[in-house]
Protein backbone atom coordinates (compact mmCIF):
# COMPACT_ATOMS: atom_id res chain seq x y z
CA UNK A 1 0.00 0.00 0.00
CA UNK A 2 1.39 3.45 -1.01
CA UNK A 3 2.18 5.60 2.04
CA UNK A 4 2.18 9.47 1.53
CA UNK A 5 2.48 11.90 4.47
CA UNK A 6 0.15 14.91 4.81
CA UNK A 7 3.03 17.43 5.05
CA UNK A 8 4.71 16.04 1.95
CA UNK A 9 1.45 16.39 -0.01
CA UNK A 10 0.90 20.03 1.11
CA UNK A 11 4.41 21.01 0.11
CA UNK A 12 3.98 19.53 -3.32
CA UNK A 13 0.66 21.37 -3.85
CA UNK A 14 2.24 24.71 -2.81
CA UNK A 15 4.97 24.25 -5.40
CA UNK A 16 2.60 23.61 -8.31
CA UNK A 17 -0.43 25.70 -7.21
CA UNK A 18 0.46 28.94 -9.07
CA UNK A 19 0.94 27.06 -12.30
CA UNK A 20 -2.30 25.13 -11.92
CA UNK A 21 -4.71 27.92 -10.86
CA UNK A 22 -3.45 30.36 -13.44
CA UNK A 23 -4.18 27.98 -16.31
CA UNK A 24 -6.40 25.09 -15.70
CA UNK A 25 -8.78 24.75 -12.74
CA UNK A 26 -9.33 22.10 -10.12
CA UNK A 27 -9.18 19.26 -12.66
CA UNK A 28 -5.73 20.37 -13.66
CA UNK A 29 -4.75 20.34 -9.99
CA UNK A 30 -5.67 16.69 -9.68
CA UNK A 31 -3.87 15.76 -12.90
CA UNK A 32 -0.78 17.62 -11.81
CA UNK A 33 -0.81 15.99 -8.41
CA UNK A 34 -1.08 12.58 -10.05
CA UNK A 35 1.93 13.33 -12.25
CA UNK A 36 3.99 14.46 -9.26
CA UNK A 37 3.22 11.25 -7.43
CA UNK A 38 4.17 9.10 -10.45
CA UNK A 39 7.45 10.95 -10.97
CA UNK A 40 8.33 10.81 -7.30
CA UNK A 41 7.76 7.07 -7.22
CA UNK A 42 10.91 6.67 -9.31
CA UNK A 43 13.06 8.30 -6.64
CA UNK A 44 11.40 7.23 -3.38
CA UNK A 45 11.03 3.90 -1.65
CA UNK A 46 7.58 3.01 -0.41
CA UNK A 47 6.60 0.42 2.13
CA UNK A 48 4.43 -2.46 0.87
CA UNK A 49 2.54 -4.72 3.22
CA UNK A 50 3.81 -8.32 3.37
CA UNK A 51 1.41 -11.25 3.47
CA UNK A 52 1.75 -13.58 6.45
CA UNK A 53 3.12 -16.93 5.23
CA UNK A 54 2.45 -20.11 7.18
CA UNK A 55 5.29 -22.67 7.51
CA UNK A 56 4.60 -25.59 5.20
CA UNK A 57 4.08 -29.01 6.77
CA UNK A 58 5.84 -31.94 5.07
CA UNK A 59 4.06 -35.19 5.90
CA UNK A 60 6.26 -38.29 5.59
CA UNK A 61 4.46 -41.57 4.99
CA UNK A 62 5.86 -44.53 6.95
CA UNK A 63 7.35 -47.43 4.99
CA UNK A 64 7.79 -51.04 6.02
CA UNK A 65 11.09 -50.83 7.93
CA UNK A 66 14.08 -52.37 6.16
CA UNK A 67 17.84 -52.33 6.76
CA UNK A 68 19.84 -49.70 4.94
CA UNK A 69 22.50 -50.89 2.46
CA UNK A 70 26.16 -51.54 3.30
CA UNK A 71 28.55 -48.61 2.86
CA UNK A 72 31.75 -49.90 1.29
CA UNK A 73 34.62 -48.97 -1.00
CA UNK A 74 36.62 -50.66 -3.70
CA UNK A 75 39.97 -51.34 -2.02
CA UNK A 76 42.45 -50.38 -4.75
CA UNK A 77 45.79 -51.99 -3.93
CA UNK A 78 47.20 -52.42 -7.44
CA UNK A 79 47.97 -48.83 -8.49
CA UNK A 80 50.96 -46.80 -7.30
CA UNK A 81 51.71 -45.44 -4.80
CA UNK A 82 50.73 -48.69 -3.06
CA UNK A 83 50.01 -47.26 0.37
CA UNK A 84 47.21 -49.75 1.09
CA UNK A 85 49.69 -52.60 0.86
CA UNK A 86 52.40 -50.80 2.86
CA UNK A 87 49.94 -49.85 5.60
CA UNK A 88 48.59 -53.40 5.90
CA UNK A 89 52.09 -54.89 6.09
CA UNK A 90 53.58 -52.43 8.59
CA UNK A 91 52.24 -53.12 12.08
CA UNK A 92 52.39 -49.50 13.29
CA UNK A 93 50.51 -48.23 10.22
CA UNK A 94 47.61 -50.69 10.28
CA UNK A 95 45.59 -48.69 12.88
CA UNK A 96 46.19 -45.53 10.84
CA UNK A 97 44.74 -47.16 7.70
CA UNK A 98 41.79 -48.54 9.67
CA UNK A 99 41.01 -45.09 11.05
CA UNK A 100 41.22 -43.54 7.57
CA UNK A 101 38.67 -46.07 6.34
CA UNK A 102 36.35 -45.48 9.31
CA UNK A 103 36.64 -41.72 8.91
CA UNK A 104 35.43 -42.14 5.33
CA UNK A 105 32.42 -44.20 6.45
CA UNK A 106 33.70 -47.49 5.02
CA UNK A 107 32.38 -50.72 6.53
CA UNK A 108 33.20 -53.25 3.81
CA UNK A 109 36.27 -53.55 1.56
CA UNK A 110 35.76 -54.86 -1.95
CA UNK A 111 39.07 -56.49 -2.85
CA UNK A 112 38.89 -57.69 -6.43
CA UNK A 113 41.76 -59.69 -7.87
CA UNK A 114 40.82 -58.30 -11.32
CA UNK A 115 42.78 -60.97 -13.18
CA UNK A 116 46.15 -59.59 -12.02
CA UNK A 117 46.54 -61.00 -8.49
CA UNK A 118 46.72 -64.63 -7.45
CA UNK A 119 46.96 -65.57 -3.81
CA UNK A 120 49.10 -68.54 -4.91
CA UNK A 121 52.13 -66.31 -5.46
CA UNK A 122 53.94 -63.72 -7.52
CA UNK A 123 54.66 -66.00 -10.48
CA UNK A 124 51.01 -67.07 -10.75
CA UNK A 125 50.05 -63.40 -10.66
CA UNK A 126 52.37 -62.68 -13.58
CA UNK A 127 50.74 -65.49 -15.59
CA UNK A 128 47.30 -64.05 -14.90
CA UNK A 129 48.36 -60.59 -16.03
CA UNK A 130 49.66 -62.02 -19.30
CA UNK A 131 46.43 -63.98 -19.95
CA UNK A 132 44.29 -60.94 -19.26
CA UNK A 133 46.58 -58.46 -21.06
CA UNK A 134 47.01 -56.30 -17.95
CA UNK A 135 50.01 -54.21 -16.90
CA UNK A 136 49.39 -53.48 -13.20
CA UNK A 137 52.60 -53.78 -11.18
CA UNK A 138 52.50 -53.89 -7.37
CA UNK A 139 54.28 -55.57 -4.44
CA UNK A 140 52.77 -59.04 -4.03
CA UNK A 141 51.44 -59.87 -0.56
CA UNK A 142 49.93 -63.05 0.91
CA UNK A 143 46.14 -63.14 1.23
CA UNK A 144 46.65 -63.69 4.96
CA UNK A 145 47.79 -60.07 5.31
CA UNK A 146 44.41 -58.84 4.08
CA UNK A 147 42.52 -61.47 6.11
CA UNK A 148 44.22 -60.47 9.35
CA UNK A 149 43.66 -56.77 8.66
CA UNK A 150 39.90 -57.02 8.22
CA UNK A 151 39.61 -59.42 11.13
CA UNK A 152 41.68 -57.31 13.52
CA UNK A 153 39.87 -54.07 12.69
CA UNK A 154 36.31 -55.29 12.20
CA UNK A 155 35.74 -54.88 8.46
CA UNK A 156 33.88 -57.21 6.12
CA UNK A 157 34.73 -57.89 2.48
CA UNK A 158 33.42 -58.53 -0.98
CA UNK A 159 36.08 -61.00 -2.05
CA UNK A 160 36.72 -61.02 -5.78
CA UNK A 161 38.09 -64.27 -7.17
CA UNK A 162 39.58 -64.95 -10.59
CA UNK A 163 37.16 -67.10 -12.56
CA UNK A 164 39.99 -68.18 -14.86
CA UNK A 165 41.86 -69.81 -11.94
CA UNK A 166 39.07 -72.32 -11.45
CA UNK A 167 37.31 -73.91 -8.45
CA UNK A 168 40.35 -75.56 -6.85
CA UNK A 169 42.14 -72.23 -6.38
CA UNK A 170 38.95 -70.63 -5.04
CA UNK A 171 38.53 -73.46 -2.52
CA UNK A 172 42.14 -72.98 -1.38
CA UNK A 173 41.45 -69.28 -0.75
CA UNK A 174 38.29 -70.01 1.25
CA UNK A 175 40.16 -72.56 3.35
CA UNK A 176 42.58 -69.81 4.32
CA UNK A 177 39.66 -67.67 5.49
CA UNK A 178 38.26 -70.69 7.32
CA UNK A 179 41.59 -71.35 9.03
CA UNK A 180 41.62 -67.74 10.25
CA UNK A 181 38.02 -68.08 11.48
CA UNK A 182 37.07 -65.30 9.06
CA UNK A 183 34.47 -66.89 6.76
CA UNK A 184 31.78 -64.81 8.45
CA UNK A 185 33.52 -61.64 7.25
CA UNK A 186 32.82 -62.41 3.58
CA UNK A 187 29.85 -60.42 2.26
CA UNK A 188 30.05 -62.25 -1.05
CA UNK A 189 32.40 -63.97 -3.46
CA UNK A 190 32.46 -61.74 -6.54
CA UNK A 191 33.08 -63.83 -9.62
CA UNK A 192 35.61 -61.95 -11.72
CA UNK A 193 35.46 -58.29 -12.68
CA UNK A 194 33.50 -57.00 -15.67
CA UNK A 195 34.07 -60.03 -17.94
CA UNK A 196 32.23 -58.18 -20.72
CA UNK A 197 35.05 -55.58 -20.76
CA UNK A 198 37.95 -58.01 -20.42
CA UNK A 199 40.55 -57.92 -23.18
CA UNK A 200 40.83 -61.70 -22.76
CA UNK A 201 37.84 -61.74 -23.80
CA UNK A 202 35.05 -63.73 -22.08
CA UNK A 203 31.94 -64.89 -23.90
CA UNK A 204 28.85 -64.87 -21.66
CA UNK A 205 28.52 -68.65 -21.91
CA UNK A 206 32.14 -69.30 -20.89
CA UNK A 207 31.93 -66.82 -18.02
CA UNK A 208 28.70 -68.41 -16.74
CA UNK A 209 30.05 -71.96 -16.99
CA UNK A 210 33.30 -71.15 -15.16
CA UNK A 211 31.37 -69.22 -12.51
CA UNK A 212 28.98 -72.13 -11.98
CA UNK A 213 31.89 -74.47 -11.30
CA UNK A 214 33.17 -72.14 -8.56
CA UNK A 215 29.71 -71.62 -7.04
CA UNK A 216 29.17 -75.38 -6.76
CA UNK A 217 32.61 -75.89 -5.21
CA UNK A 218 32.20 -73.11 -2.64
CA UNK A 219 28.60 -73.68 -1.55
CA UNK A 220 29.71 -75.99 1.31
CA UNK A 221 31.37 -72.92 2.89
CA UNK A 222 27.90 -71.26 3.21
CA UNK A 223 29.01 -68.03 1.54
CA UNK A 224 27.11 -65.80 -0.88
CA UNK A 225 28.12 -65.02 -4.45
CA UNK A 226 27.95 -62.05 -6.81
CA UNK A 227 27.67 -62.69 -10.54
CA UNK A 228 28.62 -59.87 -12.95
CA UNK A 229 25.64 -58.40 -14.81
CA UNK A 230 25.33 -55.56 -17.30
CA UNK A 231 22.62 -53.72 -19.23
CA UNK A 232 22.66 -51.48 -22.27
CA UNK A 233 22.38 -51.51 -26.03
CA UNK A 234 25.99 -50.55 -26.78
CA UNK A 235 28.15 -53.20 -28.40
CA UNK A 236 31.52 -51.43 -28.21
CA UNK A 237 33.10 -53.92 -25.79
CA UNK A 238 35.72 -56.53 -26.77
CA UNK A 239 33.05 -59.17 -27.46
CA UNK A 240 30.90 -56.77 -29.53
CA UNK A 241 27.86 -58.15 -27.69
CA UNK A 242 25.32 -55.55 -26.44
CA UNK A 243 25.05 -55.38 -22.66
CA UNK A 244 21.43 -56.56 -22.57
CA UNK A 245 22.28 -59.62 -24.66
CA UNK A 246 25.42 -60.38 -22.63
CA UNK A 247 23.41 -60.31 -19.41
CA UNK A 248 20.58 -62.44 -20.80
CA UNK A 249 22.94 -65.06 -22.23
CA UNK A 250 24.96 -65.20 -18.99
CA UNK A 251 21.87 -65.90 -16.88
CA UNK A 252 20.33 -68.29 -19.39
CA UNK A 253 23.51 -70.38 -19.20
CA UNK A 254 23.90 -70.09 -15.43
CA UNK A 255 20.28 -70.87 -14.54
CA UNK A 256 20.22 -74.64 -15.14
CA UNK A 257 23.76 -75.10 -13.78
CA UNK A 258 23.16 -73.64 -10.29
CA UNK A 259 19.32 -73.62 -10.09
CA UNK A 260 19.33 -69.85 -10.30
CA UNK A 261 15.56 -69.49 -9.97
CA UNK A 262 15.57 -71.15 -6.55
CA UNK A 263 18.86 -69.77 -5.24
CA UNK A 264 18.97 -67.20 -2.45
CA UNK A 265 22.78 -67.10 -2.19
CA UNK A 266 23.49 -65.17 -5.39
CA UNK A 267 23.60 -61.41 -5.90
CA UNK A 268 24.01 -59.43 -9.08
CA UNK A 269 27.31 -57.49 -9.12
CA UNK A 270 26.36 -54.13 -10.65
CA UNK A 271 28.62 -51.26 -11.70
CA UNK A 272 26.97 -47.84 -12.02
CA UNK A 273 28.66 -44.70 -13.29
CA UNK A 274 27.62 -41.21 -14.35
CA UNK A 275 24.06 -41.24 -15.74
CA UNK A 276 23.66 -44.81 -14.49
CA UNK A 277 23.65 -43.71 -10.84
CA UNK A 278 19.85 -43.69 -10.71
CA UNK A 279 17.03 -46.06 -9.70
CA UNK A 280 16.07 -46.22 -13.38
CA UNK A 281 19.19 -48.33 -13.98
CA UNK A 282 17.96 -50.87 -11.41
CA UNK A 283 14.63 -51.05 -13.24
CA UNK A 284 16.55 -51.83 -16.43
CA UNK A 285 18.42 -54.67 -14.71
CA UNK A 286 15.16 -56.05 -13.35
CA UNK A 287 13.60 -56.20 -16.80
CA UNK A 288 16.17 -58.84 -17.77
CA UNK A 289 17.10 -60.50 -14.50
CA UNK A 290 13.61 -61.08 -13.11
CA UNK A 291 13.05 -63.62 -15.90
CA UNK A 292 15.67 -65.80 -14.22
CA UNK A 293 16.10 -64.78 -10.58
CA UNK A 294 14.84 -62.76 -7.63
CA UNK A 295 18.43 -61.76 -6.80
CA UNK A 296 19.22 -58.41 -5.21
CA UNK A 297 22.20 -56.29 -6.18
CA UNK A 298 25.56 -55.34 -4.76
CA UNK A 299 26.74 -52.17 -6.48
CA UNK A 300 30.40 -53.17 -6.23
CA UNK A 301 31.55 -50.11 -8.17
CA UNK A 302 29.83 -46.75 -8.52
CA UNK A 303 30.64 -43.11 -9.04
CA UNK A 304 28.60 -40.12 -10.22
CA UNK A 305 31.26 -39.45 -12.88
CA UNK A 306 32.56 -41.78 -15.56
CA UNK A 307 35.89 -39.98 -15.43
CA UNK A 308 37.30 -37.95 -12.55
CA UNK A 309 39.67 -35.94 -14.72
CA UNK A 310 40.11 -32.56 -13.09
CA UNK A 311 39.40 -34.06 -9.65
CA UNK A 312 35.82 -32.80 -9.19
CA UNK A 313 35.61 -34.90 -6.03
CA UNK A 314 37.70 -32.25 -4.28
CA UNK A 315 34.77 -29.81 -4.47
CA UNK A 316 31.59 -29.25 -2.45
CA UNK A 317 29.52 -29.17 -5.63
CA UNK A 318 30.49 -32.78 -6.38
CA UNK A 319 29.80 -33.78 -2.77
CA UNK A 320 26.25 -32.37 -2.80
CA UNK A 321 25.44 -34.09 -6.10
CA UNK A 322 26.95 -37.30 -4.72
CA UNK A 323 24.83 -37.01 -1.57
CA UNK A 324 21.57 -36.41 -3.43
CA UNK A 325 22.07 -39.20 -6.01
CA UNK A 326 23.21 -41.70 -3.39
CA UNK A 327 20.01 -41.03 -1.40
CA UNK A 328 17.89 -41.93 -4.42
CA UNK A 329 19.74 -45.22 -4.87
CA UNK A 330 19.61 -46.06 -1.16
CA UNK A 331 15.84 -46.08 -1.49
CA UNK A 332 15.89 -48.90 -4.04
CA UNK A 333 14.83 -52.03 -2.11
CA UNK A 334 16.79 -54.19 -4.57
CA UNK A 335 20.19 -52.78 -3.52
CA UNK A 336 21.95 -54.31 -0.51
CA UNK A 337 25.21 -52.40 -0.63
CA UNK A 338 27.42 -49.79 -2.31
CA UNK A 339 31.17 -49.89 -2.89
CA UNK A 340 32.41 -46.55 -4.18
CA UNK A 341 35.19 -46.58 -6.72
CA UNK A 342 37.75 -46.29 -5.21
CA UNK A 343 39.82 -45.99 -2.07
CA UNK A 344 42.17 -44.06 -1.93
CA UNK A 345 42.22 -42.75 -5.50
CA UNK A 346 38.72 -41.49 -6.23
CA UNK A 347 35.83 -39.76 -4.56
CA UNK A 348 36.01 -40.09 -0.77
CA UNK A 349 39.66 -40.10 0.30
CA UNK A 350 43.23 -39.52 -0.84
CA UNK A 351 46.71 -40.12 0.58
CA UNK A 352 49.68 -37.80 0.23
CA UNK A 353 53.32 -37.74 1.24
CA UNK A 354 53.34 -33.95 0.95
CA UNK A 355 54.53 -34.00 -2.66
CA UNK A 356 52.22 -36.30 -4.60
CA UNK A 357 48.64 -37.23 -3.78
CA UNK A 358 46.48 -40.14 -4.89
CA UNK A 359 44.27 -37.99 -7.12
CA UNK A 360 44.10 -37.81 -10.90
CA UNK A 361 47.46 -36.48 -12.07
CA UNK A 362 48.90 -37.00 -8.58
CA UNK A 363 48.44 -33.30 -7.84
CA UNK A 364 45.82 -30.56 -8.14
CA UNK A 365 45.74 -26.78 -7.72
CA UNK A 366 42.76 -27.20 -5.38
CA UNK A 367 45.07 -28.83 -2.83
CA UNK A 368 46.57 -26.22 -0.51
CA UNK A 369 49.29 -26.51 2.10
CA UNK A 370 46.98 -28.07 4.70
CA UNK A 371 45.58 -30.50 2.12
CA UNK A 372 49.11 -31.75 1.42
CA UNK A 373 49.95 -32.54 5.03
CA UNK A 374 51.37 -36.10 4.84
CA UNK A 375 48.76 -38.76 5.53
CA UNK A 376 45.12 -39.53 4.72
CA UNK A 377 42.57 -36.86 3.88
CA UNK A 378 38.80 -36.86 3.45
CA UNK A 379 37.29 -35.21 0.41
CA UNK A 380 33.97 -33.35 0.76
CA UNK A 381 32.25 -36.48 -0.60
CA UNK A 382 34.09 -38.50 2.04
CA UNK A 383 32.56 -36.28 4.71
CA UNK A 384 29.13 -37.02 3.23
CA UNK A 385 29.87 -40.75 3.16
CA UNK A 386 30.85 -40.71 6.84
CA UNK A 387 27.87 -38.51 7.81
CA UNK A 388 25.53 -41.00 6.12
CA UNK A 389 27.15 -44.20 7.36
CA UNK A 390 27.62 -43.09 10.98
CA UNK A 391 24.47 -41.04 11.54
CA UNK A 392 21.95 -39.96 8.90
CA UNK A 393 21.48 -43.45 7.38
CA UNK A 394 22.68 -45.51 10.34
CA UNK A 395 19.52 -47.52 11.00
CA UNK A 396 16.44 -49.09 9.47
CA UNK A 397 14.78 -46.99 6.78
CA UNK A 398 11.34 -45.68 7.84
CA UNK A 399 10.47 -42.91 5.33
CA UNK A 400 11.77 -40.89 2.40
CA UNK A 401 10.38 -37.95 0.43
CA UNK A 402 11.87 -35.80 -2.32
CA UNK A 403 10.53 -32.43 -3.43
CA UNK A 404 12.59 -30.58 -6.03
CA UNK A 405 16.13 -30.23 -4.70
CA UNK A 406 15.17 -31.10 -1.13
CA UNK A 407 15.12 -34.60 0.37
CA UNK A 408 13.69 -35.74 3.72
CA UNK A 409 14.14 -39.14 5.35
CA UNK A 410 13.63 -40.97 8.64
CA UNK A 411 15.57 -43.87 10.08
CA UNK A 412 15.41 -45.84 13.32
CA UNK A 413 18.90 -45.61 14.79
CA UNK A 414 20.03 -48.53 16.98
CA UNK A 415 21.31 -46.08 19.61
CA UNK A 416 19.54 -42.73 19.10
CA UNK A 417 15.94 -43.61 18.29
CA UNK A 418 14.18 -42.08 15.28
CA UNK A 419 16.28 -39.59 13.33
CA UNK A 420 15.06 -37.15 10.68
CA UNK A 421 17.50 -35.85 8.08
CA UNK A 422 17.07 -33.12 5.48
CA UNK A 423 19.20 -32.39 2.42
CA UNK A 424 18.73 -28.88 1.06
CA UNK A 425 20.39 -28.57 -2.36
CA UNK A 426 19.16 -24.99 -2.81
CA UNK A 427 20.86 -21.66 -2.24
CA UNK A 428 17.91 -20.50 -0.11
CA UNK A 429 17.37 -21.52 3.51
CA UNK A 430 14.53 -23.89 4.31
CA UNK A 431 12.00 -23.65 7.13
CA UNK A 432 9.41 -26.44 7.42
CA UNK A 433 7.53 -28.62 9.87
CA UNK A 434 8.10 -32.36 9.41
CA UNK A 435 5.17 -34.58 10.34
CA UNK A 436 5.88 -38.25 10.96
CA UNK A 437 3.58 -40.50 12.94
CA UNK A 438 2.26 -38.47 15.87
CA UNK A 439 5.30 -36.16 15.94
CA UNK A 440 5.79 -32.73 14.40
CA UNK A 441 9.34 -31.44 14.03
CA UNK A 442 10.13 -27.80 13.13
CA UNK A 443 13.32 -27.67 11.05
CA UNK A 444 15.58 -24.93 9.73
CA UNK A 445 18.19 -25.84 7.13
CA UNK A 446 20.62 -23.47 5.46
CA UNK A 447 21.15 -23.51 1.73
CA UNK A 448 23.37 -26.41 0.54
CA UNK A 449 23.32 -28.11 3.91
CA UNK A 450 22.48 -31.58 5.25
CA UNK A 451 21.07 -31.68 8.78
CA UNK A 452 20.13 -34.54 11.11
CA UNK A 453 17.58 -34.14 13.95
CA UNK A 454 16.41 -36.33 16.80
CA UNK A 455 12.66 -36.73 16.24
CA UNK A 456 11.49 -37.10 19.84
CA UNK A 457 13.48 -34.23 21.34
CA UNK A 458 13.65 -32.00 18.25
CA UNK A 459 17.38 -31.58 18.91
CA UNK A 460 19.68 -30.99 15.95
CA UNK A 461 22.40 -33.64 16.25
CA UNK A 462 24.74 -32.63 13.44
CA UNK A 463 24.99 -30.80 10.14
CA UNK A 464 27.20 -30.72 7.07
CA UNK A 465 27.54 -27.55 4.99
CA UNK A 466 28.51 -27.95 1.33
CA UNK A 467 28.38 -24.36 0.06
CA UNK A 468 29.72 -23.82 -3.44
Amino acid sequence: MLQISYDWLVNKIKKIAPFIFNRFSLISLLVGLFLVIIIDCNSRSYTRSKPQLSTKVISLNPLNPRPRPIFGAHFNFADPPNELIFHMVMKDKRPILAKALRDAGVEDLRISFHGYYSHLGHQESLKLREINKLSNAFPWIPAEVFISFIKDFGFTTVLGVNVEEGPEVAVDLLKRFEKANALGLISSIELGNEPFLSARPWTPEEYAQKSAEIIKALRPFKVKFAIAVIVGKDNNGPTKIPGNDYCDRTLATLDPLVDLKNSDDIYGAVHLYSRGVTPIAIDQFNQIIRKYSKMKYQVTEYNIRLSLKGNPHLTNAYAMEFARKLNQLIMSPDIVGFWIHSFPYHAINYWTDGKIATVIGFTDSKLGEEDLTPGWHLTPAGKVHHFYQSLAWNGDILAFYEEGNVQYWVINSPTKGKLVSVLNDQYESLEKVISFGDKKLPIQVKGQEIVCYELDSGKQLSSLTLSH
